[in-house]
């Protein structure tokens, strides 16, 4: 037992599973994690080589401010760790017609202008001249977003357990759950 006051039980030991139990563990918590297979589990959303990290969601501005102080998390694991798990490339988002209001691609475009975030816009021959592997024909209109990128989803998966069982989080491996007991407002089981 330690001196921690509050438990919390987290189901499944994926990124927001195990950032979960960091943030709860940095907050007191006595933290358990269990899940149904190794950690990174090779059919999880979590694990594969690659997962795409961007601020652009359509007219979701609230989305996209909170996509942003995400990759400005993702920068502070990379000092964290020592190691660049999120790769800040950039996010080509291109479209056959011109960009409009009330198309994913105009309405990312004005909402992450309208945030103050420095887009550069493509058109047909300036992407053909920057960007040669796509076809400048079909793709007339679009943006290069230098704030996105792609972070390393298994590498990450790894690093954050590592992580968590360092600090005293419990990983509990070979738990398939499918429900859970509550008792008064609380999950006893």
């Amino acid at each position: 037992m330690t001196d921690r006051e509050r438990t919390a039980l987290i189901i499944g030991a994926g990124v927001f599973g195990l950032s979960g139990a960091l943030a709860l563990w940095e907050r007191g918590y006595e933290v358990t994690v269990v899940t149904s297979g190794p950690v990174p589990h090779p059919s999880a959303a979590s694990n594969d080589v690659s997962r795409m990290v961007r601020m652009d969601y359509g007219s979701d501005s609230l989305y996209s401010r909170l996509a942003a102080e995400a990759i400005k998390g993702w920068h502070r694991w990379n000092a964290r760790w020592g190691r660049e798990v999120y790769h800040q490339d950039g996010l080509l988002l291109l479209s056959s017609r011109p960009l409009e209001q009330g198309g994913y691609e105009g309405e990312s475009y004005e909402t992450l202008t309208r945030e103050g975030w420095p887009l550069q816009r493509l058109s047909s021959r300036s992407l053909a001249a920057r960007f040669p592997g796509w076809n400048s024909d079909y793709y007339i209109d679009g943006y290069f977003n230098p704030r996105g990128g792609w972070a390393e989803a298994a590498a990450v998966i790894s690093l954050l357990a590592a992580e968590v069982e360092a600090r005293g989080v419990s990983i509990m491996t070979g738990f398939a759950v499918s429900s859970v007991v509550r008792k008064g407002g609380q999950v006893v089981g």
